[in-house]
């Protein structure tokens, strides 16, 4: 048995390693043996030779100073003990796997591969500086970048073929067993071209006359749209999608209205392309990085958050 230390400041410290313990080696051997029921198979499933298995399970024995098989006709049969292995043992390896894992996702911010999946609004400022700043910063690190709508990237990550998303709105808060960060928050504008028959109106007139337009824009609260009339809420949900500069191009060339975040007009706003009209949206528009629980400790992670947050303070 391994020797114990004394506890420091009331805290029992963790046993010393001994040369004595059993290993995860040979709690898979065991494993192996009892669901095969021989030591050839376990062997052969275990890229071992026969002899090598049954000396391994021999050495085992002597060091716990118990029979862990015994024969059974032309087969083998655990023993108690061997079951009680099986037993703790296959939650022993699980928990190594899940810290195999955690430990090389963590080490994601020096080399290996990060799989990161962007909304298309993501193309434009801020948040399309975020892959060549990682890349910038973590050289050995590889991206790979995928760009479709929230709700796929979601679904990515809850199949494990994506590690991070960034996705706007809240439809990430039904993904109970992702981890979750808002990055951004903006309020939400309206925008039309210059000359747009809106522009004529008083300025009180404007917001009350928003729906008589047909709107463009990433998506609405479903809440705020069900309580407009047929004619309104078809013109609310005139253009939907997810890339802004959709949106934009739809604003600049029609007397349709542009409709997201301040920020994603910004340089249209700047040089006039684009005029705000004032709204009474109140919902804020926000972007949420989302991820697994394995990687959300990982350096990479963490920088992509201090990014994000950088472009953040720099918004409205």
């Amino acid at each position: 048995m391994p020797e114990r230390r004394k506890s420091i400041d009331g805290y029992a410290l963790l046993p010393t390693w001994s040369d004595d313990l059993i290993d995860l080696r040979q709690i898979n051997q065991v494993i192996q043996i009892c669901e095969t029921g021989s030591i050839t198979d376990a062997a052969s499933l275990l890229g071992m030779t026969q002899p090598a298995l049954s000396k391994s399970i021999a050495k085992l024995e002597a060091q716990l100073g118990v029979k862990l098989f015994k024969r059974a006709g032309v087969g083998i049969q655990p023993t108690e003990l061997a079951r009680l292995i099986v037993v703790r043992g296959k939650a022993l390896l699980n928990s190594a796997s899940l810290l195999d894992a955690e430990i090389k996702s963590q080490a994601a911010g020096e080399s290996g591969v990060l799989r990161i999946g962007f909304t298309p609004a993501s193309r434009i400022y801020p948040l399309r500086a975020i892959p060549a700043e990682i890349s910038a910063k973590f050289p050995n690190l590889r991206l790979n970048i995928q760009m479709q709508s929230g709700r796929r990237l979601l679904d990515g990550l809850m199949e494990n073929s994506l590690d991070l998303a960034i996705v706007y709105h809240l439809s990430a808060l039904p993904y109970e067993d992702l981890m979750k960060v808002k990055l951004i928050e903006s309020r939400v504008i309206c925008v039309v071209r210059p000359g747009h028959p809106i522009l004529g109106l008083e300025r009180g007139q404007m917001s009350k006359r928003l729906l008589d337009f047909r709107m463009a824009s990433t998506g609405l609260n479903p809440k705020w749209l069900n309580r407009l009339s047929q004619q309104h809420r078809a013109n609310a949900t005139a253009i939907h999608c997810e890339d802004f500069i959709t949106v934009i191009d739809c604003a600049t060339a029609s007397d349709v209205i542009g409709l997201g975040p301040a920020f994603a007009f910004k340089s249209q706003l700047a040089d006039n392309t684009l005029i705000e009209v004032p709204n009474d949206f109140t919902e804020k528009f926000a972007a949420w990085l989302v991820g697994r629980p394995e990687v959300w400790q990982a350096p990479v992670t963490r920088e992509i958050i201090n990014i994000a947050k950088a472009a953040a303070a720099t918004l409205d």
